[in-house]
């Protein structure tokens, strides 16, 4: 079975973690980019705030299987 994680400002992902999200707090591109090296192979679901989606959209295809989706703001 596959985890959930959750990859942007901490402020806008707290709430995920209460749902068993697995917690990735990161700003700006250097952090996002560590972050997104930090996932687990067994990570199925991603939770993305928008700045993390820019930071990282190029690098998504690189888990196609990966279902990811962008916090509104």
């Amino acid at each position: 079975m596959g985890r959930v994680a959750a990859v942007g400002e901490d402020v806008r992902l707290r709430g995920y973690a209460l749902a068993g999200a697995e917690l990735h707090a990161a700003t700006g591109e250097t952090e996002l980019a560590a972050a997104w090296e930090r996932l687990s192979d067994d990570v199925a679901g991603l939770v993305l705030t928008r700045a993390a989606h820019t930071a990282l959209a190029a690098r998504l295809r690189e888990r196609p299987d990966l279902v990811w989706a962008v916090v509104p703001d």
